[in-house]
């Protein structure tokens, strides 16, 4: 793959010369007080602990984290290399490093360096180095951790990878890379008019690990007919190698000397979520015996279990038309059903098999609408991979537990600031 770097404004990353931006790595490295860095067992604890709202390990009452130090800082969320979610955030040390097995993960303002503790030395050098994108080489599949997730190997630093988590390099191919967005290599994004906020449609490409930010940097700060008051979203999708954050931060700001959160009436939401799924001749099980099916499902890389209600469907168009008032009422159907058997179940998702080969799953919208300084929300489910589907839950219901792929087919993430009567936000449609 022919490597270069976009040129961000406000960012130099090759440049000799230090910016104001790289200062808050430099406070970080040089001025703050080293915290050890957390320790997980293995990768999977690792992951799961990026995932999920909880940490599965106890910091010792000396950890410092980096999102109690690095992310509080004023400015950092508009770094084009800011770290989105504090759910992130907190497993790291203010240095961004955390520990997995005998190994060190490592985000830094250039990107995601993986290596074993042996050779950490070399991995916080190569992390501070702005001439790092001239150093890489072959893309390879990482030997620290599981699956094929590829990396770039490092010229004369065996056993140090690094993945681009903030989309600064692009296959250049013909194109001039001084006007291309980041985004741009991975997604098609279209602002839409005529919205009482910015919508951006967004055509995926099947390279499910890509990294993106909705909208690009500039675009972020909508402002009201007041201009010193705004909205600022962000959603995202960073790929840590380990896992990937996925979600949406939104909040209002207001303008004095500089930018500032200020408390206000948010709403942020994940909706209209529609999941296709394939795995020829296994939803054949779903069209003899029970009305329903309960089963557990984990999709893609994530730790997180899903309890979906399956049943028969018409059409993918018909599953896809589905207002959020059918789909609740379709989960609650599929509860009633469980109950007159004696089960008490809490439905995630709804799936309707449309053939043997071939099913729709439709998961219920998620609003948050709260008057606070900013929302975050996580959406954990991958863009696309495996969906591993379990046991059923019902005894009369014998099933083999089966693999199908998948891909998010529609889904609108948005975040957005009330003022009196006036909303301004972001917001992005992705179709597959």
């Amino acid at each position: 793959m022919k490597k270069s770097l976009v040129l961000l404004s406000l960012l130099s990353l090759i440049s000799c010369a230090k910016t104001s931006e790289e200062s808050v790595f430099e406070h970080n490295a040089e001025t703050m007080e080293f915290s050890e860095p957390l320790q997980f067992e293995d990768e999977y604890l690792l992951a799961s602990a990026m995932l999920n709202d909880q940490p599965v390990t106890k910091a010792g009452d000396d950890f410092v984290s980096y999102a109690s130090t690095v992310m509080t800082q004023e400015g950092y969320d508009d770094l084009p290399y800011a770290i989105d979610s504090e759910r992130i955030g907190r497993l790291l040390n203010p240095a961004g490093e955390v520990y997995f097995g005998d190994n060190i993960l490592k985000v830094s303002r250039l990107g995601t360096f993986l290596s074993s503790k042996s050779k950490a030395n070399d991995l916080r050098m190569l992390a501070e180095n702005d001439d790092l994108y001239c150093m890489l080489g072959d893309i390879v599949v990482c030997p620290l951790v599981s699956g094929e997730k590829k990396v770039y190997s490092i010229k004369g630093y065996d056993g140090v990878y690094f993945y681009d988590t903030f989309g600064f390099l692009v296959d250049s191919k013909e194109e001039d890379l001084s006007t291309r967005a980041v985004t741009d290599s991975y997604i098609k994004v279209f602002p839409k008019n005529g919205n009482l906020f910015g919508a951006y449609v967004v055509v995926g490409e099947p390279d499910w690990g890509a990294t993106f930010t909705v909208p690009p940097s500039g675009d972020q700060k909508r402002k009201f007919t007041n201009d010193n008051y705004c909205n600022d979203t962000k959603i995202y999708h960073k790929y840590y190698v380990v896992a990937t954050d996925t979600g949406i931060k939104t909040k209002t700001m207001r303008k004095k000397l500089a930018w500032s959160k200020i408390e206000g009436e948010l709403e942020a939401g994940i909706i209209n979520t529609v999941v296709y799924e394939n795995a020829p001749s296994d939803y054949a099980q779903f069209f003899n015996g029970n009305m329903y099916n309960f089963n557990y499902v984990y999709y893609g890389a994530s730790s997180k279990k899903f309890l979906i209600a399956t049943r028969t469907g018409s059409s993918g168009s018909a599953v896809k038309a589905m207002t959020n008032d059918q789909v609740l009422s379709a989960i609650a159907a599929a509860e009633n059903y469980a109950a007159s058997l004696g089960r008490t179940f809490k439905v995630d998702g709804i799936r309707f098999a449309i053939n043997a080969d071939e099913a729709y799953t439709r998961f219920p919208n998620d609003v948050s609408s709260e008057t606070v300084d900013k929302i975050e929300m996580s959406f954990i489910l991958d863009f696309g991979g495996n969906a591993g589907t379990m046991e059923s839950l019902l005894e009369s219901s014998p099933m083999k537990k089966f693999l199908a792929k998948y891909r998010i087919e529609r889904q609108e993430l948005y975040g957005k600031s009330i003022r009196g009567t006036a909303e301004r936000g972001s917001k992005m449609i992705y179709t597959y």
